[in-house]
Parts: C-alpha cells; structure tokens; sequence
C-alpha cells in the first residue's frame, strides 16, 4: 500500500485542502493520484482515463511528454482542480502535478 497526502484547489475556490490516501500497489505517476482522488470525490463514477503502468522515462519523447501533459490535464478539468500536488509517505519533496 502506498500512502500519501495529496493537497489540491477547486477551480473558483481560494481554499486549499488536503487529504490522506492510500493506494493498493505502488505510486508510479500522477495518474494514480488523480484515480485515488477521483475514486474518493466522486467516488459512484468509473475513472475514465488511462493510468500510466510505468513513470515517465527521463529520456522520454516529446509526443509521450505531452500525452501525458495532455491526460493529467483532462483529469484535472474532469474533477475541476486548479493545482495539485502529492507528497509520499516517507518522502521529502512534494510533487506538483
């Protein structure tokens, strides 16, 4: 199980909240945030995007660099989130989405 904190903003909402989580397996991207996030707010709905099987290589090209842009950005639009970031348990650095 990987637990994290995740904190994100509502489009239109000067609050920012925070939440713990935790998820079966392990957290490779920002799409396992997102799906975590998504299955505790709107949790009666089926995710509907792809979740990456694997981090993004640092080497990776620039059409995998924006499909995965691309992707985040739509779950972002699609739970109305303005910012979001993730921090690891047992961690340091909090990661920006």
């Amino acid at each position: 199980m990987a637990k994290f904190r995740v904190t994100f903003q509502f489009d239109g909402k000067a609050e920012v909240e925070q939440l713990h989580l935790e998820v079966a397996g392990a957290v490779v991207s920002c799409d396992d945030i997102l799906r975590a996030l998504g299955a505790h707010l709107k949790p009666s709905e089926f995710w509907p995007f792809v979740v990456a099987a694997d981090a993004l290589a640092d080497d990776a090209d620039l059409a995998e660099r924006a499909v995965r842009l691309h992707r985040v950005k739509a779950a972002c639009r699609y739970l109305n989130l303005a910012s979001l970031s993730y921090l690891l348990e047992g961690r340091d650095m909090e990661i920006h989405c």
